[in-house]
């Protein structure tokens, strides 16, 4: 069964040993969403800076990739921000995430600017939209 979720003390353990299984660091653990699939499948984490809001990281292992979990912590993170009336998400341009907004029928020009209320309001993969800043 397929659980996205914001991490947990519960998890706080399995979650260093993916990490460290995958070879990565993280300094940060306030914010981390993870999703689960027979084990952590992989991780996103948002952060504020200069009163934005930035997701930083969208990370599934090699294995689980192409089986729309990244998709399903993407939603998972705006959707968690949404609930707190979080309007607008950012995302710094990175070709890693142009790949990915693209699936979602998102482009954009500069960095990434998510409307939270807008994303949710159109169908899953849906009509193409272009955000600016």
């Amino acid at each position: 069964m397929i659980r996205s979720f914001r991490l947990t003390e519960e998890y706080i353990n399995e979650f260093n040993e993916f990490l460290e299984q995958e070879d990565l660091i993280l300094n940060d653990y306030i914010n981390t969403f993870i999703i689960m699939d027979d084990g952590i499948a992989g991780f996103s984490n948002y952060y504020e800076e200069a009163g934005k809001i930035y997701i930083k990281d969208i990370f599934i292992t090699a294995e689980k990739r192409n089986k729309n979990l990244g998709d399903t912590l993407f939603r998972t993170v705006l959707n968690a921000l949404y609930i707190h009336n979080i309007e607008r998400v950012y995302m710094k341009k990175n070709p890693v995430y142009f790949r990915f907004l693209k699936k979602e029928n998102i482009l954009c020009d500069e960095e990434y600017s998510i409307e939270t209320h807008e994303f949710f309001s159109r169908p899953c993969k849906g009509e193409t939209i272009f955000l600016g800043r």
